[in-house]
């Protein structure tokens, strides 16, 4: 079965122009109406901005993998059709670079975003706290259980009926079994 990340990644078909300029393509299930949903734009960003971060010499040098923020600013509504986007490198450090990435149309910038590089796996400095989430978080979803419509112990998943907009038919739902118990907001007297 495929994963949606796996589909959304086909869809994108993502392509290098140039050493800073990347093509994407967008599918029917993005758009809302006449233009592209925000959040398939922001998933193409996203991909382009770690594939130039694991490609691009300059940066594959760093070892700055992961993206630690990804700021976008929506600032004109995207079209459906296929779109470049351009990345200029504001600054390459030692521990984080800042990635720039614009997606024009028409002569018009559509969606700026700026992205934070880091390597996760590289520890840095921690302390010794008494603090604890409570209540404690839930495990991790069995992700391959529920793709294969099998039950997983700690999580429900739910499917939106009908199509709300093209993309939520593959969007799955998760509730946890037992509810979200805090203590003191609900049942008190």
């Amino acid at each position: 079965m495929a994963t949606s990340s796996g589909i959304l990644k086909d869809q994108i078909n993502l392509k290098k122009s140039s050493s800073h300029v990347y093509t994407i393509s967008y599918h029917r299930d993005w758009t809302v109406g006449p233009v592209l949903h925000g959040g398939c734009i922001a998933a193409a960003i996203h991909h382009t901005a770690t594939t130039h971060l694991a490609t691009e010499p300059a940066l594959l040098a760093r070892d700055q993998p992961d993206l630690l923020t990804l700021h976008l600013e929506f600032l004109r509504a995207c079209e459906a059709r296929d779109s470049t986007i351009t990345i200029t490198e504001l600054k390459i450090g030692a521990q984080t670079s800042t990635l720039q990435l614009v997606l024009p149309q028409n002569g018009q910038t559509k969606v700026i975003a700026l992205a934070t590089s880091i390597n996760l796996d590289r520890s840095g400095p921690s302390a010794s706290t008494a603090w604890k989430l409570r209540p404690p978080p839930r495990p991790v979803p069995d992700f391959d259980a529920i793709l294969n419509h099998k039950p997983e112990p700690n999580w429900l998943p739910g499917h939106l009926v009908g199509e709300i907009i093209p993309l939520t038919r593959r969007q799955i739902g998760l509730n946890s079994r037992d509810g979200f118990p805090i203590d003191g907001i609900c049942g008190e007297p």
